[in-house]
């Protein structure tokens, strides 16, 4: 076992499993564990929605949920010709455009439907996932470490933001239904490009 993905900004615990099967043959697997929500929304999409989205995603092996202790599992394939793009180092224009592409042919699949697969991710999903958090402090913790560096303006931007989030949420829920990714950065995405130099 060995921890992957340990310096990028993953808010769950990844491995690679290099296991041992009882009929003698050998296989790689990513494990990742993470609380129950996170956790029940990959594997919802996994077991609802993989099959019929057009991008290349891991094979789903396994996942479960405890809500009482708060974490969940999810067992994947291992992708060995992949690379993890990383926010720190950026991407180049090729990848950028690329990465562009593929998000819309993701919302383009799912765009305006009443699929089935929509409505199970959708009963694990809390549109104000993002509001406890930030009402319960964390904006104020963001505010005492950056805000001296802020703008006047944007200080009160950022202050009225607790207050916005409903009206927010409203309106997007209000749109057209489709899938999206909710944590679309570059340490969240594989490459099958080989590195190229930005020097």
């Amino acid at each position: 076992m060995e921890t992957v993905g340990e310096d990028f900004g993953l808010s769950s615990t990844t491995y690679r499993l290099d296991l041992e099967l009882s009929d003698g043959s050998s296989r790689q697997a990513v494990i990742k564990l993470a609380p129950a929500t996170p956790s029940q929304r990959e594997h919802s999409f996994y077991e609802h929605c993989a099959a019929e989205t057009p991008l290349r995603v891991p094979g789903f092996i396994y996942g479960n949920v405890d809500r009482k202790a708060d974490r969940g599992v999810v067992l994947l394939e291992y992708l060995p010709d992949m690379r993890q793009g990383d926010v720190l180092a950026g991407c180049t224009r090729e990848e950028a455009l690329t990465l562009a592409a593929i998000l819309v042919r993701l919302h383009a699949h799912w765009w305006g439907g009443d699929h089935p697969a929509l409505n199970a991710l959708n009963a694990v999903d809390d549109s104000d996932a993002n509001g406890p958090p930030i009402r319960e402090g964390r904006l104020q913790q963001f505010l005492d470490r950056h805000g001296p560096s802020l703008s006047a303006e944007l200080l009160e931007l950022i202050d009225g933001l607790p207050d916005r989030l409903d009206t927010a949420n409203q309106y997007l829920q209000a749109g057209p239904r489709t899938l999206i990714h909710r944590d679309f950065h570059l340490d969240n995405l594989l490459f099958t490009l080989p590195p190229v130099s930005r020097s």
